[in-house]
């Protein structure tokens, strides 16, 4: 793990999170959905495929089929909805949240500073498993590439939530697991907490000009270390 500051130079008033990757387990269930999506098509689909699209959100993964395959006879909204649906049928019984990501909404809760997500899948997504996951009561928020112009890796979806939530982005911290992610929060004068899905010996610059990174993912995520970076703690918490 490597943090850049001993503690939190600024005053937290808004957590904003990454959704798939990063709240909830759900990069494999993409994986397999997304490949069959591709087989529909005859497009193959790899594991380094996957990799480069992660973080990249529904915009983007179509922009990669739609030039894979520019004869495809559907139009984008319905391509967006056959996506949307075959992920949904992987996914609504099998998403699940990361255990140690509960005791930092729990925390976030009691101390009374607002959460939202800030996600590359379709609203329709992001509410159907935060309810079914039973974690969207912790949100004040739920945003959705589609709600902005441009996905990431464009800090667009990230200042959009702030926005929403009425506060400034230099007071957020982003939690997230993907480079356009990082790169996003980070153009948007945000903290960023770097939590990688796929692990690396080396990884992209950006990752290391993230406040704090997990170098070994989810499995190394210490909630304890980010309340105690933020000045907070599960005890003091009001």
């Amino acid at each position: 793990m490597l943090k850049k500051t001993e503690k939190s130079p600024f005053k937290l008033e808004a957590a904003i999170f990454d959704m798939d990757g990063t709240l909830l387990n759900t990069e494999d269930i993409y994986y397999q959905a997304d490949k069959n999506f591709l087989e529909l098509f005859g497009i193959e689909y790899t594991s380094q495929t996957h990799e480069y699209m992660i973080g990249k959100g529904v915009k983007g993964f179509l922009d990669w089929t739609l030039e894979q395959k520019p004869d495809i006879p559907y139009s984008y909204q319905e391509l967006a909805a056959l996506k949307e649906k075959i992920f949904l049928d992987c996914a609504i019984d099998n998403a699940q949240v990361f255990d140690h990501m509960l005791p930092l909404l729990k925390a976030f809760a009691e101390s009374g500073i607002p959460c939202a997500i800030a996600s590359g899948s379709s609203l329709n997504v992001i509410e159907i498993l935060t309810e079914k996951t039973g974690i969207r009561d912790y949100f004040s928020a739920l945003v959705s590439s589609e709600n902005v112009e441009r996905p990431k890796p464009y800090p667009d979806v990230f200042l959009e939530t702030a926005k929403r939530l009425g506060v400034s982005p230099s007071h957020c911290v982003v939690f997230e697991d993907s480079l356009p992610g990082v790169k996003a929060a980070l153009d948007a004068g945000m903290m960023c907490i770097a939590i990688p899905t796929i692990k690396k010996e080396k990884y992209a610059p950006e990752f290391y000009d993230a406040h704090i990174l997990f170098e070994n993912g989810a499995e190394e995520f210490d909630y304890n270390i980010v309340l105690d970076w933020l000045g907070l703690s599960l005890c003091s918490a009001k």
